[in-house]
């Protein structure tokens, strides 16, 4: 198959040349190392013990290993250059960084060098990408002539696996219902993949779309590696539908404001050179269609975002293409094939890079140049105040930022500037106070800091691929403003010291819960068998002030002197905010023993599990327990679900999912509310309980008993033309938009959002009406504000619904949300939210 391979070996050739191999005996093919290869699916392990033989075999690859994932699965890079580069491997990166503008003083060699960066199958179950990086390896360390001369000038890394535990699940799954021979039939075993499918990680995470939040530890390595290369072009290899053919840049519309003209016009000219080579070979492809640049938490976009050329390329195949697949059009989709189409786009990337070496090292280091000397849009800073803003959801900001090389610094001085608030889009003056936390957008990461932190994005095209709002403030809750002007700054202040053990207080102390941070720091103490009080009210003690939900850890409800000491002490180490009480009288407020104080005691918090449950929204939640909170979850079945199986749960959790709570399962969750449980539903999975008599949740918001769902009209004109559907169809949609909320701040479930306003981030169209005799904690009201894109017909629908509510069935309760709180794990308010719905009773 490779020798056979045409391939384009200039950016400019217009005609093909054929890749010739050296004979380099030492190096294994990788028919001959894994024999199957091309015809079955190779196991995560034969894959990096390939990876490392090439390496020991040939001068022109090292592989290192740059982290771990969850299931303990090694994560591995390869760098390809020519025997003498990589010989100063190191050396080469530090003048690539000079080169760029990324490091201080000048570059010690001569001639330009491309970093090319390849990432393959981030997601699982898209496994070409894997498949064809043995190929490309081969070739690369064994080529002679052009394609061999090109590594005189150019790095090549190779990421063989972006998602080794997805691509496990997958491969081994598909082992167990694949026969002898392979059955092309769609309807055959071999093509059913079962939930929760090899496209994510162990958490069920969307790797693809956790480049800037980083919540998964896959994500976390990767960027520390990627953020010490920054390369000039990164290429995203995916798989798409199987009766697709195949996609490569140019991009769709709509590209963010920021997106270069060098950088639209570079993955322009990459996608003419993989054209000529598909065009040669009979393949079919397309480009701009569908694959946006907008969303920055994606492969394309977050190097974008960061000066390279990002691009997505997309395999027909997927989960579903198996050994070989029976394509609608009558021809059959062989594995073979899949990696021939992602190695030709491999090699021609890496051509195209290497013959604009120059190009590239120059366009990296004036986006570096200009993102210091002139913002790309309205705003010169980002201004949050500390004396408006808890620390804890300040450390949540700059802890971000930092992770992606992000500047910030505090106020010099007092002054007032020009701005428009986050909070409420409304511009005028705005007050700085001296030590505010302050984010230059002149900065050498200037323009990914104004990605993510200007109060809107603007769309050229409504027809996107994800969501269109992400401003890091409404995502965290914090209060600030976008400055038209620079404001003079200083170093940002040294973080405290860790703490060191006080001694604590003999009455006890209390911990405000104003993050996620805070639950975090005292949700493992309560596993631990710490015990808490809240007051429904605020509280004055000692003179402090403390708001509605503060937990107060008293030695007396402790289990003994020791354990009260290591509850203090193991809660003071993770930096939040301890306030030590001198006694249980208050000057405003209950007092700490009164009837209205309530105990918090550690629940036991189970997950429906399902196959018709959503694998994102069900692991967004696994992981906000387990990896964020610290706390235990238990994964419980539906199917077969007993009264027995719920004994000794407090909190059941229901993600979204298109569930049937019918007999069985469903009446054994309605008997064990009625006896004092307490369901946390969001989305389809609230829809799925409204279905059910006992619970009232309008979920059309109609305000009939059927509970239907509604949904909104394609267009307002039934015989709007064919063509235009597409587009009339966004009307009923809400891709992702952040909609501002009101909230009912007296209800438990709102403790701790303090008084900055609420955005709830909607993925969806729910127009879920408000509960008749329930608590409606948060809702949507009138024409709220929206930040990002919600189709026409949405925006009547959201007005006057029901975003989180509670109802009272028998002596339990049922906590109804109309979104995801775990959304990817960045959303920090709808995260803040969860939690308090978990120990707030």
């Amino acid at each position: 198959m490779l020798l056979s391979l045409r391939l384009c070996l200039s950016a400019l050739a217009l005609a093909c040349a054929p890749l010739v191999l050296a004979q380099a005996a030492d190096v294994p093919t990788p028919e001959a190392f894994l024999p199957e290869h091309g015809r079955a699916f190779t196991p995560h392990h034969r894959l990096v013990a390939y990876f490392e033989a090439v390496a020991a075999a040939s001068p022109r690859v090292t592989v290192e290993q740059y982290g771990t994932t969850y299931e303990g699965r090694p994560l591995i890079l390869a760098y390809v250059s020519s025997e003498g580069n990589l010989a100063d491997l190191e050396g080469l990166r530090q003048n690539h960084l000079r080169r760029s503008g990324l490091a201080p003083g000048e570059p010690t060699d001569a001639e330009a060098l491309a970093v090319v960066w390849l990432s393959n199958s981030v997601h699982g179950n898209e496994l070409a990408g894997s498949e064809a990086s043995p190929t490309v390896l081969y070739g690369l360390a064994t080529a002679t002539d052009s394609l061999a001369a090109m590594l005189d000038n150019t790095v090549v890394v190779i990421d063989p696996s972006l998602n080794p535990d997805g691509y496990t699940r997958y491969t081994d799954d598909y082992r167990r219902r694949a026969g002898r021979f392979p059955d092309a039939d769609p309807s055959a075993w071999e093509h059913q993949e079962p939930w929760p499918y090899g496209r994510t990680n162990h958490y069920l995470f969307d790797l693809n779309r956790d480049w800037v939040w980083a919540s998964q530890i896959e994500t976390q390595a990767r960027l520390a590696a990627y953020r010490r290369w920054m390369p000039h072009v990164h290429a995203d290899l995916h798989e798409m539908g199987a009766n697709s053919s195949y996609y490569f840049a140019p991009a769709a519309e709509p590209f963010h404001d920021y997106i270069t003209e060098f950088q639209h016009d570079f993955q322009t000219e990459i996608g003419r050179n993989h054209a000529r080579i598909f065009d040669a070979n009979g393949w079919l492809y397309y480009t701009r269609e569908r694959f946006d640049l907008l969303y920055p938490s994606y492969g394309d976009t977050y190097p974008t975002f960061n000066g390279a050329v990002g691009m997505t390329y997309e395999q027909s195949g997927s989960g579903r293409a198996g050994r070989a697949y029976a394509r609608r059009e009558g021809d059959t989709l062989t594995i073979a094939e899949r990696i021939a189409h992602h190695v030709a786009t491999s090699l021609s990337t890496i051509a195209v890079a290497s013959a604009n070496a120059d190009r590239l090292a120059a366009a990296a280091a004036r986006y570096r140049t200009e993102a210091r000397e002139t913002p790309r849009g309205d705003f010169e800073a980002y201004v949050f105040p500390t004396s408006d803003n808890s620390p804890t959801r300040l450390r949540a900001l700059t802890d971000l930022l930092e992770r992606h090389d992000i500047e910030h610094y505090a106020a010099a001085s007092a002054t007032t500037v020009a701005g428009e608030r986050y909070a409420t889009g409304r511009r005028g003056d705005q007050r700085v106070t001296t030590g505010d936390v302050v984010v230059p957008a002149r900065q050498t990461n200037g323009v990914l800091a104004q990605v993510l932190l200007d109060p809107a994005t603007r769309l050229s095209d409504s027809l996107t691929y994800d969501i269109t709002a992400w401003s890091l403030p409404l995502v965290i809750g914090l209060e600030g403003f976008a400055a038209e002007v620079a404001v003079p700054t200083r170093p940002a202040p040294e973080p405290p010291p860790p703490p060191a053990n006080t001694e604590a207080p003999g009455f006890g102390f209390g911990v405000a819960v104003g993050a996620v941070a805070d639950w975090a720091a005292v949700a493992p103490e309560l596993q631990a068998g710490a015990v808490a009080r809240y007051a429904p009210l605020e509280v004055t003690l000692g003179g402090r002030t403390l708001p509605a939900g503060t937990l107060f850890f008293l030695s007396r409800d402790q289990e003994s002197p020791e354990a009260y000491a290591k509850t203090h002490a193991a809660v003071e180490r993770t930096g939040a905010e301890l306030v030590p009480l001198a006694g249980g009288l208050s000057t405003q407020g209950p007092d700490l023993g009164a009837d209205g104080v309530r105990r918090i005691e550690a629940p036991t918090v189970a997950l429906l599990q399902d196959d018709e449950a959503s694998p994102g929204a069900f692991g967004h939640v696994w992981h906000f327990f387990e990896r964020r909170l610290g706390y235990p979850i238990r994964p419980l079945p539906l199917a077969g679900l007993r009264d027995e199986d719920l004994a000794g749960i407090d909190v059941l959790i229901i993600a979204d999912g298109n569930y049937d709570l019918g007999a069985g399962g469903g009446e054994a969750i309605e008997e064990w509310v009625r006896a004092g449980g307490r369901v946390i539903a969001m989305e389809g999975g609230a829809e799925a309980l409204a279905r059910r008599e006992a619970f009232s949740l309008d979920a059309d918001g109609s305000g009939a008993d059927s509970g239907g769902l509604k949904t909104a009209p394609s267009a307002d004109d039934p015989m709007a033309p064919y063509a235009e559907r597409q587009r009339a169809d966004i009307a009923g949609e809400a891709p992702g938009a952040l909609v501002e909320a009101a909230v009912d701040l007296t209800h438990p479930l709102a403790f701790g959002l303090g008084e900055v306003p609420l955005y709830m981030l909607r993925t969806s169209n729910r127009p879920w009406g408000f509960l008749d005799g329930g608590a409606n904690v948060v809702g949507l009201r009138e024409a709220p504000r929206v930040v990002g894109f919600v189709g026409s017909a949405v925006r009547d629908d959201l007005e006057e619904s029901l975003a989180l509510g509670v109802e009272r069935v028998g002596r339990g309760e049922v906590v109804y949300a109309a979104d995801d709180l775990a959304y990817r794990g960045f959303w920090e308010r709808g995260m803040q939210l969860l939690a308090n719905a978990v120990f707030y009773r």
